[in-house]
């Protein structure tokens, strides 16, 4: 199995409702016929609720591995690893923007530009390599989150396939009359089987012999940046952010992009609380990952919330802001990127 293929097999737990959802809103038909107007309305149903539902599976459990980590390592280990938090949701963010601006524009890049796509593709090899020599030190516990996520990945086959009976127990109708995807969606035991996958001693060997190589780095990595972005970033090539049917998945995050963007003054930062919260701060990084504003912000209702940050006498350059929320449900971590000019 080539490295990519292993990449892809491995990332597969956390994405696979995503996947299916991204599979499923192609513009055209595999024959070439375009999707009608219905069609393309169910794909993006399936998308957004698969989606919605997989990443608020996964999210959680990405906090929680990140707290476990946090405690389990050294100070200077953990700020050593915070720093390298910071530069990859960076580089994740600007990654992503220049996919998207290639595919939108169908233009191709200069030369120069292809030169630091290559650079930044080298720097995020090298925090991603450096995540992992932080985690062999701890080798006993992070064989001990390895075991989680298997457990998780198991519960995430279960959990998806109770999601997709009740979605399909809810649209029957929709589904009925599309039999391309109806007849997938409605066969129960398709889901049975792919549940059954995630659960088989193939599948944990699978992660436990490629988990310290490739997916504990980027749960090391994981500080409230988009899960989506991630795995995107990380696994080149698995382009499942935004599909071609023009139905873009769900982002992961409660954290939304600051406005305006980018700012040289005031910049007003969105939230979602689902939750009322106990405690909320923001602070923003610089690119080096030193925080260089922080405002506590204090308890909140639950709802929509802003918050005004100013970055007036900022240099120019990228920026992550990061907003940690404490509620009855824990505490979880959101960040995105942003920018500053001058």
């Amino acid at each position: 199995m080539t490295r990519r293929s292993t990449l892809l097999r491995l990332a597969a737990p956390v994405a696979l409702a995503t996947l299916l959802g991204a599979a499923t809103t192609s513009a055209q038909r595999c024959d070439g016929k375009a999707l009608s107007p219905e069609q393309i309305e169910l794909r993006s149903r399936i998308a957004s609720t698969l989606g919605r539902q997989a990443i608020d599976y996964w999210v959680p459990k990405l906090n929680t591995y990140r707290e476990q980590i946090d405690r389990t390592l050294s100070p200077t280990d953990l700020a050593t690893l915070r720093r390298l938090r910071v530069r990859w949701a960076i580089l994740i963010d600007e990654g992503i923007k220049d996919l998207t601006e290639k595919e939108e524009n169908g233009t191709s890049r200069k030369r120069a530009e292809r030169g630091s796509e290559v650079t930044s593709m080298q720097e995020i090899m090298e925090i991603f390599m450096a995540a992992k020599e932080i985690a062999g030190r701890y080798r006993p516990q992070m064989d001990a989150l390895g075991e989680r996520l298997v457990g998780d990945v198991g519960g995430f086959g279960e959990e998806m396939r109770r999601n997709v009976d009740e979605f399909a127990h809810s649209n029957r109708v929709m589904l009925e009359a599309d039999p391309e995807i109806g007849s997938q969606m409605l066969n129960g035991s398709q889901m049975d089987t792919i549940a059954a996958s995630l659960r088989s001693e193939k599948t944990k060997s699978s992660i436990r012999s490629a988990y310290p190589m490739i997916l504990e780095p980027i749960i090391m990595l994981f500080d409230g940046g988009e899960l989506l972005s991630m795995i995107q970033r990380a696994v080149p090539g698995m382009n499942i952010a935004k599909a071609t049917g023009g139905v873009e998945l769900p982002a992961s995050s409660a954290l939304r992009q600051n406005f305006p963007n980018p700012a040289s003054g005031e910049t007003t930062i969105p939230f979602v609380l689902n939750e009322p919260a106990t405690a909320v701060t923001l602070r923003l990084y610089n690119g080096q990952g030193d925080a260089v504003r922080t405002v506590e912000i204090g308890g909140m209702a639950a709802g929509e919330q802003t918050q005004t940050i100013d970055v007036a006498g900022l240099p120019a350059g990228s920026y992550l802001y990061h907003l940690t929320m404490t509620g009855a449900s824990g505490t979880r971590v959101h960040s995105k990127a942003m920018q500053v000019v001058r």
